[in-house]
């Protein structure tokens, strides 16, 4: 099973993150995209709602699901036990 996540750096340099899976629509059709030339928005596959690139990692509306992460000497971070916990999704 491929895990699909995304991980963003915000302009004030926190880190985003969340799988390709709606937290509305699942990952029925595919989780996301992003139109070329859009950096502002990625676009749920399943009802096309524009989702703000900063608003990744935060609960609400057809963002990404959250995906826990810490950051270590810079790195981000991510747990085996909390990738699989989405593996239904995909």
């Amino acid at each position: 099973v491929n895990i699909r996540f995304m991980l963003i750096k915000r302009g004030d340099g926190t880190v985003g993150s969340g799988f390709d899976s709606c937290l509305v629509c699942g990952s029925k059709k595919g989780g996301y995209y992003q139109e070329q030339g859009n950096a502002e928005n990625i676009i749920c596959k399943n009802c096309n709602a524009p989702i703000p690139i900063p608003t990744i990692g935060f609960p609400g509306g057809c963002n990404p699901v959250e995906l826990k992460y810490q950051i270590v000497d810079d790195n981000v971070v991510i747990k085996e036990s909390d990738l699989l916990s989405q593996k239904k999704d995909f």
